[in-house]
């Protein structure tokens, strides 16, 4: 839901949860070729140059 207020009202909608599109793009490809996606690996993020640093090791 998403809420809102406005003055002395609270406003609440319902979000869109229409996910029909999602059927529409069929099966995934299987001749695509996965092997260059890499892994996801979270790091813990310090600052912004230990993040840097960090990406740069990642195979």
């Amino acid at each position: 839901m998403k809420i809102e207020k406005k003055s002395n009202e609270a406003i609440i909608e319902p979000i869109e949860d229409n996910w029909n599109w999602l059927d529409e793009l069929g099966e995934p490809d299987p001749t695509f070729n996965y092997q260059h996606i890499k892994e996801f690996k979270p790091v813990p993020l310090l600052n912004y140059e230990d993040w840097l640093a960090e990406d740069k090791k990642i195979p």
